[in-house]
């Protein structure tokens, strides 16, 4: 029962700080481009586990066999991928269609845990996830259902915002698929001393190397292709790019890997739905937003469908879903 309240606990720290990220960019957005946005928030990650790196990040890249590596790096680049994605969707495109979208996330990372890694799903880990979509879809699709945004202009931006959302989702199941592959290769490296947690973030600090890298990249080819944002460079903005890197790439990403590579796919899927209720927490506490009679339903669908969870992974009798 003690892993499955860790588990638990992983999966509530990552949705408080996922939770900030989408807030957080689209202030930032206003003031800098989608590309800038990310390779600031990328850049301020790795800057900030650079200790990592130096002190465990070095040795396990040493370590490590090439398909170790291989798998590390691609992470890196995956990530960084998602993230100029996840920046460009949340710049250009409506907040009811990236809400909407963050609804597949769990089903395709259950998909991915059961095909690509065989992963067993009970019918009470089923019921939950499904609890828990419902709940996002409470939440996000029947408010807007129905509504249409007019101007000829914002159709275009919104089409190209909503085509970034969607590779965003898809790109974190990949990201998700080569995170749970390393598993047998981080195995490995635990006679090299370091508990979980510190090897974790050793880990990380190599794959924000590369996913730094990556949006750099990314950065240098496509940012004149970018419009301008019409406000100015803000001392908000910054703060935002800064706050960015910390709470939701070091923090959330980060221990998001750490329960990627170890649970179930099941409570890895519960970081979605979580990030969502956290997001109109948030904004109900701090930015004085209403909560509406569909927010309260969803998320109460969403507490029954994290209930279950737990009740499901903490039952030695399991009924398998085939």
């Amino acid at each position: 029962m003690q892993n499955q309240w860790m588990n638990l606990l992983g999966v509530l720290t990552v949705s408080l700080a996922w939770g900030l990220g989408g807030p957080v960019s689209y202030v930032v957005t206003r003031s800098l481009t989608a590309t800038e946005t990310t390779f600031g928030r990328c850049g301020i990650a790795f800057l900030g586990l650079l200790p990592f790196l130096f002190l465990d990040g070095r040795r396990f890249f040493q370590a490590l066999s090439t398909r170790g590596r291989i798998l590390l790096a691609a992470s890196g680049i995956t990530l960084g991928i998602h993230f100029t994605f996840f920046a460009l969707g949340v710049a250009h495109s409506s907040l009811s269609t990236a809400v909407m979208l963050i609804a597949v996330e769990p089903a395709l990372i259950l998909a991915v845990g059961m095909i690509a890694f065989r992963e067993k799903l009970t019918w009470e880990g089923a019921l939950a996830s499904l609890f828990c979509i419902l709940g996002i879809g409470v939440i996000s699709i029947l408010p807007h259902w129905g509504q249409t945004e007019a101007g000829a202009g914002a159709v275009t931006e919104r089409g190209a915002g909503d085509l970034a959302a969607v590779a965003a989702v898809l790109t974190y199941a990949l990201y998700y698929g080569l995170n749970r592959s390393f598993r047998a290769e981080e195995q490995k490296l635990a006679s090299l001393q370091p508990g979980p947690l510190r090897r974790g973030f050793g880990l990380a600090s190599i794959i924000y190397f590369f996913t730094a890298a990556t949006t750099g990249l990314i950065l240098l080819v496509f940012r004149p292709l970018e419009p301008v944002p019409a406000t100015p460079i803000t001392t908000a903005a910054i703060a935002g790019v800064i706050a960015l890197g910390f709470l939701p790439t070091i923090v959330g990403h980060t221990l998001s890997q750490i329960v990627s590579r170890r649970a179930h796919p099941l409570w890895v899927s519960l970081m979605s739905p979580g990030e969502t209720v956290m997001s109109l927490f948030i904004g109900f506490l701090f930015l004085n937003q209403s909560v509406t009679r569909f927010e309260i339903a969803g998320g109460i669908l969403i507490a029954i469908g994290v209930g279950i969870a737990i009740h499901s992974e903490a039952n030695p009798n399991k009924t398998t879903a085939n």
